[in-house]
């Protein structure tokens, strides 16, 4: 999910190689980009989430990730989980 959020809904096929090259540092082979899976969401959507991610590295919980070398972005916890067993007190499931 991860990577379509980064390619604004756009997921790849997992690939190990991206390319071989000779000795000489020529590329002899290259590995295409095959479409697995499209999000069909609003741009800003994406943005967001993205905005979010980069947050939780600059000032949140992953503020430990954080690195003046490269923009970070992360995920961390399970809000999802919390959530979900919150709703089932509230909301039991019969």
């Amino acid at each position: 999910m991860v990577m379509g959020i980064i390619n604004d809904g756009v997921i790849y096929k997992p690939t190990l190689v991206k390319e071989v090259r000779d000795p000489n540092g020529r590329v002899i082979w290259k590995n295409k980009k095959v479409v697995y899976k499209v999000i069909k969401a609003p741009p800003e959507y994406f943005a967001i989430v993205k905005e979010a991610m980069k947050d939780v590295v600059r000032s949140g919980t992953g503020v430990l990730a954080n690195s003046p070398m490269a923009e970070i972005a992360g995920k961390t916890g399970t809000a999802q989980v919390a959530a979900i067993s919150a709703r089932r007190k509230t909301y039991p499931i019969i």
